[in-house]
């Protein structure tokens, strides 16, 4: 009797799984970056666990070998997506994977009662935790620099300079979308929600007072962009900036912003 209704019992753990890993998510500042790094190790342990112990972890089945194979393939695909595109919407595809993966496994391990079973049905219950943390994990909030309101003049973002020997910022978002600054050299535009710290003042979700500074370089014609919120800026391909870093990049360089990375400006 309890054999026959062990799929059905199996259900509420799962259920319970998904939602504290939801809410862990929620609730942990560093549950993004936490996922981030290690969501694509445990798929990648899930993958190498089903092929090498997949008699142990899966229900007695002719289809057991084409099952292995696929949650196997499925794991290493995702994986790659988490690696390098670590962004919100990967992470549904691992909270999936993971409550289908440790569901069969679960089964598997009610008929192979050890150690390997126990090893595949742990895997998946980090990779459960670690896609829904990653799902609902917010952008961390972080301690702003005291950049020294003497250094920043007061003028509005279209009184900026502007000249020949200057570089040029293309702003991609916000009120201002679809102008461009013009930086003279030796001089730096902060960019930011807080009029009284920056001359671009962006009215975005989850800007913070002072997102980063842009200097132009005229001499090697670079930009040297300072970043200053953790998890805030980033580049296209979806890599975060360093906090409190800096990194010289050539025009044509466009950064994303904010949980969803949508583009906010770009270095002419």
């Amino acid at each position: 009797m309890i054999q026959t209704a062990m799929p059905y019992i199996l259900l509420l753990p799962a259920a319970l799984l998904a939602a504290a890993a939801l809410l862990l998510g929620h609730r942990l500042p560093f549950a993004r970056g936490l996922a981030q790094w290690l969501a694509p190790v445990a798929l990648l342990l899930t993958m190498l666990a089903l092929l090498l112990c997949r008699e142990q972890m899966l229900p007695e089945s002719s289809h057991a070998f084409w099952l292995a194979l696929g949650l196997a393939g499925c794991a290493g695909g995702v994986a790659i997506l988490c690696a390098f595109f670590p962004r919100r919407g990967c992470y549904l595809p691992v909270l999936l994977l993971g409550l289908a993966g440790g569901y069969i496994a679960a089964l598997g391990a009610v008929q192979h009662v050890g150690l390997q079973a126990t090893v595949g049905c742990g895997s998946y219950v980090l990779v459960v935790l670690l896609g829904g943390m990653g799902l609902t994990a917010s952008t961390p909030a972080v301690q702003q620099p005291d950049v020294p309101t003497a250094e920043l003049p007061p003028a509005e973002p279209e009184a900026l300079p502007e000249g020949p020997a200057a570089g040029t910022l293309s702003i991609l978002a916000g009120e201002y979308a679809g102008n461009q600054i013009q930086i003279a050299q030796r001089e730096s535009l902060y960019i930011g929600g807080d009029g009284t710290r920056c001359q671009l003042v962006l009215t975005l979700p989850e800007m913070p007072p002072c997102l980063c500074r842009v200097q132009w370089l005229s001499q090697k014609d670079t930009y040297l962009v300072s970043n200053y919120a953790a998890n805030g800026l980033c580049y296209e391909s979806g890599l975060f900036l360093p906090a409190h870093g800096m990194v010289e990049v050539r025009g044509g360089s466009q950064f994303l912003f904010g949980s969803e990375q949508a583009p906010l400006f770009r270095v002419e």
